[in-house]
């Protein structure tokens, strides 16, 4: 059976897939952890891999179906993270 969430799905195995996809995060944590004296080009290049993919993800699939479903909440969703960024960084 695939792993796809339909809007009938449980919401108990949405929760159980959304953990088991989160646990990535732990384990890459471990091992950066554990490979900690890698090159600074290589954690670099990692990171813009990794940056790269949220953005394709997020333009591609999220903001897309976010506009679909509720507009408004989107670009106030959009601005809000937008403004967040900023005062953050």
């Amino acid at each position: 059976m695939p792993l796809c969430l339909s809007p009938n799905m449980k919401k108990t195995r949405i929760v159980f897939i959304t953990t088991l996809t989160g646990l990535a995060t732990l384990l890459g944590t471990v091992l950066g952890t554990a490979i900690i004296n890698i090159s600074a080009f290589f954690i670099s290049a990692s990171l813009a891999f990794a940056a790269g993919a949220m953005i394709y993800i997020t333009g591609a699939e999220l903001i897309p179906k976010s506009h679909r479903a509720h507009s408004n909440y989107a670009n106030l969703g959009i601005i809000a993270g937008i403004l967040l960024a900023l005062f953050l960084g």
